[in-house]
């Protein structure tokens, strides 16, 4: 979801994660666990940051403008996230709320949206499958194709370095050191 102000282009991620929710600004991947199960996603953070950083390159725009906003829907959080992590549309509209400095001059708004707007009108669905795809590989194992798990190497000469792993260990031993 996009929405363009004077106030600034709010950049709202959204994520219909019910359960709890475990994750912090830094972590690459955070938590949904429900009772007997568990499964980690991306840090939406993360993924709005990139979205960010596209629209900044896409408009001209400098990454000032922008305010990232992440909402979950029926999640209980189990740790105090960032002011940009919400969870009902009222912390929603009083995030957008809050934000009370002109940012952009109204011919600056106008530009953003006609230029999105176009832009949304030109996407394909075989960009969005290509898309999808992407990630896919980026995310997922290229031995195995389950997922990638980024970890901290404990011992040996590679201990303290990030490394990559496959989750289906030991089935699968995918291996990358960063």
């Amino acid at each position: 979801i996009l929405s363009q102000s004077q106030y600034g282009i709010f950049v709202v991620e959204t994520k219909d994660k019910g359960g709890w929710v475990f994750g912090s600004e830094k972590e690459s991947f955070w938590t949904q666990t429900f009772p007997g199960n568990t499964f980690k996603f991306q840090n939406p953070l993360r993924q709005n940051h990139r979205h960010i950083m596209s629209l900044c390159g896409l408009l001209g725009l400098n990454e000032s403008i922008f305010h990232s906003l992440v909402v979950f829907w029926g999640a209980e959080f189990k740790k105090t996230m960032s002011d940009n992590v919400v969870k009902n549309p009222l912390e929603y509209n009083n995030f957008i709320k809050r934000k009370k400095d002109i940012l952009l001059i109204q011919d600056q708004v106008d530009a953003a949206r006609r230029y999105l707007t176009d832009l949304k009108n030109t996407t394909t669905s075989a960009d969005h499958r290509k898309h999808v795809e992407t990630l896919k590989q980026k995310h997922n194992c290229p031995e195995c194709g389950g997922k990638l798990v980024e970890k901290t190497a404990r011992t040996g000469q590679y201990a303290g370095k990030k490394i990559t792993c496959c989750s289906n260990f030991p089935k699968c031993r995918y291996l990358k050191y960063h």
